[in-house]
């Protein structure tokens, strides 16, 4: 094994170490760059997918709601409907009961008048 003494040639070899590593690392830094952009691109791909999956299942969500609401409210009309009908129809009677309470109350208070003067006439007669 030789010994390295010279100075010059101790340069020499630092310049060589120092050279070869400059141009070695080089390789390694573009395997690196080369690297992390795939690893990048995949990780952008996957979120992609997963965004896609995410707006697939929002949508189909969406849509399955929008019909369910839709037949809730066909349902809440019908039900007005009938409602309003049955309103009519109650407000029907009742002003048809209300007139035949009117007349009632008419003729009660005709026979309790009658039967006033009645009892007045009667006892006038005895």
């Amino acid at each position: 094994m030789s010994c390295i003494t010279n100075t010059a040639d101790v340069d020499a070899v630092k310049f060589l170490i120092s050279d070869a590593a400059t141009a070695g690392s080089e390789p390694i830094e573009q395997l690196i760059v080369a690297n992390s952009s795939k690893s990048s691109q995949r990780a952008v791909d996957e979120l992609q997918r997963t965004i896609t999956e995410i707006e697939a299942k929002y949508k189909s969500e969406l849509s399955r709601l929008k019909k369910k609401y839709e037949t809730e409210l066909r349902e809440f009309e019908i039900q007005i409907d009938t409602l309003n009908r049955n309103n009519g129809e109650l407000a029907k009677a009742n002003k048809s009961l209300s007139t035949h309470v009117k007349v009632i109350l008419m003729m009660s208070s005709m026979l309790t008048q009658h039967e006033l003067s009645y009892s007045n006439t009667g006892s006038k007669h005895t």
